[in-house]
């Protein structure tokens, strides 16, 4: 395996072949329980499978890790599972660092899982070797994001943890069951040495989550919790964002009455975010927030709300919306 520059970051290949980047790495930003960010997780996927578009990357990345998860044995998947932990696919970013087979990509993959201190137990120590080598050229690279610099290691750091044969991420769970290994925090803090929330996450200072969407999405998980309900739409910053517009625009009022049409224009009209839901899985929300308003569709009278009022007058933020600024149902739904 060499690593030689390409493109706009490095690629991992063979001697003599041809440069083609066929997987690359993300890292995604990991939220604890109070849903700021604590740690992160990397993983690859086939460049074919990417889209040039943010909300597809993701949504593939929401999808590839679910289904990492469901597969169980992976530190961040328990995490998740036991609501520890928690993430937005829209903070996915890009290492570009590429790969040209996936036996590399996987390599790397779980090389850098160490190198970084990923929330992961695939992090063996075989890859952090086949890796090693390669430290300079890793680190300068990664030096270019700004935001992995608190958590960088130097050349030297990562010769010692490889001569003392710690491999592996020190970000971890380490076969949790078996072993009772519970590391959290910056440089592999023992989560169980003291107060859990004492330890200050390398990454809170980068945290775009504002109090209003945290609040609503805290609030979304306990009502999961509370209603012992096992599917819950994987929370993004348009679902948050439109979930409190309806919250603060809407109430429910006995016997009133509201065309659907009007109360989506509002929403398109009036709520301020980059992307804007179709208006079918608009009003899938809407009925999650007010589980006690009735709909109407077709015969005499237009589709409707009941029981749905507006609080006030909404005054419009912005021009109407165009076609293109509302996603298409393939990258928006699950």
């Amino acid at each position: 395996m060499i690593c030689s520059p390409f493109e706009d970051g490095i690629i991992f290949h063979t001697e003599g072949e041809n440069l083609v980047g066929r997987n690359v790495q993300y890292l995604v930003p990991l939220r604890d329980c109070e849903k700021s960010v604590n740690g992160h997780f990397i993983l690859n996927y086939h460049i074919k499978s990417l889209t040039p578009q943010q909300a597809a990357h993701a949504r593939l990345i929401e999808s590839t890790l679910g289904e990492e998860d469901e597969v169980g044995g992976c530190g961040v998947g328990f995490f998740l599972k036991t609501d520890e932990m928690d993430y937005l696919p829209e903070e996915a970013f890009g290492l570009r660092i590429y790969a040209t087979n996936e036996q590399f990509a996987n390599t790397v993959k779980n090389g850098l899982r160490g190198f970084l201190d990923a929330v992961c137990i695939r992090c063996p120590g075989a890859a952090f070797n086949k890796l090693h080598p390669f430290a300079p050229q890793i680190l300068q690279h990664l030096e270019t994001f700004p935001q992995l610099r608190p958590i960088l290691p130097t050349v030297a750091e990562l010769d010692d943890r490889k001569d003392r044969k710690e491999q592996y991420s020190r970000f971890t769970v380490a076969t949790i069951s078996r072993f009772h290994h519970y590391f959290r925090g910056q440089r592999g803090t023992d989560y169980l040495s003291g107060d859990p929330l004492a330890i200050v996450p390398w990454n809170e200072g980068q945290d775009t989550l504002s109090e209003e969407l945290r609040a609503e999405w805290i609030s979304q998980t306990e009502r999961k919790l509370l209603d012992g309900s096992k599917q819950q739409q994987r929370p993004t910053f348009d679902n948050l964002t439109a979930r409190v517009w309806i919250k603060n625009n809407y109430k429910i009022e006995p016997n009133r009455k509201i065309e659907k049409r009007t109360v989506y224009q509002n929403y398109l009209d009036t709520c301020n975010q980059k992307s804007y839901l179709r208006d079918t899985t608009f009003g899938i929300i809407l009925n999650n927030v007010f589980p006690n308003i009735e709909g109407t569709n077709g015969g005499r009278d237009k589709p409707s709300y009941t029981n749905l009022q507006l609080i006030s007058d909404v005054k419009p933020v912005r021009q109407k919306r165009k076609k293109a600024d509302v996603l298409s149902s393939e990258e928006e739904d699950e």
